[in-house]
Formats: structure tokens, sequence, C-alpha cells
């Protein structure tokens, strides 16, 4: 981190279990690497990574490598601007995803809202969307 010229790197790490949807039948599993980077008002952060969804009852766990590049540029008293574009690719029989976002949040002290835009490239997938978000913050210690 150099606090005088605004800029900070970041590396990390998430693993974690991925939770059962559209009749998956237990636990899947993911693993993420993550680089980031923050000058003044943007940070940016590239992923790389693999999943394993849960097994359903007519299909095999899907498996896929997965890679993305978020963005996100504070505008100002809370306001941010965000975007992404991000892939994966399956080592099943499952199609392959791409797609890109673009949104706007706003933070507040217990947390923040955020509005954000999606569109798919790859046929069959998904086409577009809108999602609505709430994450809450607090102090765990």
């Amino acid at each position: 981190r150099d606090p005088a010229a605004g800029t900070a790197w970041a590396l990390g790490v998430q693993l974690g279990p991925r939770v059962p949807v559209q009749g998956a039948r237990g636990l899947g599993y993911e693993a993420l690497l993550l680089l980031g980077r923050t000058i003044r008002r943007l940070t940016v952060v590239a992923n790389v990574g693999l999943f394993v969804d849960g097994p359903t009852v007519d299909a095999p766990r899907a498996v896929a490598a997965q890679v993305g590049v978020d963005a996100t540029f504070a505008i100002g008293e809370g306001w941010s601007v965000l975007g992404e574009i991000a892939g994966q690719r399956f080592f099943t029989a499952d199609p392959h995803q791409a797609g890109a976002t673009v949104g706007v949040a706003h933070a507040f002290p217990w947390g923040d809202l955020s509005v954000i835009g999606i569109v798919g490239f790859v046929a069959a997938g998904d086409r577009w969307g809108l999602l609505l978000g709430a994450s809450p913050k607090f102090t765990a210690f």
C-alpha cells in the first residue's frame, strides 16, 4: 500500500462450498485465486479458479474453470460504478458461459445497495437480467 499515491495491491484465495440450486443434491465446491489493484478511486480484481457443482437427479456434477475481471470506480459520496466481464469453460456437457455486468452501488454505514444489469454472450447461457443487491455490514470482532 502506498497511501501517498493512493495505490495498493492485494492477493487472496477464496475457498468454499457452493449452495445447491435447481435440483442439485449436495454441496458443490469452489476455489478462486484473486489479484487486486487499487489506483485512487479505481479498484480492479482479476480472478481465476475452478468449481464443481453438486450432482442433480438426472446429471453428473458440472465442472468448470472460470476467469473474470471486476472493476469498481468510486464517483463520490458513497456512490460507485461497477462492472465485470467473466466466463466459464465447462469440462462436462454443460454449455459454456460468458457475460458482462454494469451497474451502480451506494454504500451506507450499515451496508451496500446495488442495481446491476447483466448480459450473456453465449447463445446457450443467460441472455440478460437485472440484479438487485443488498450487502449488510457488521463488526465481527
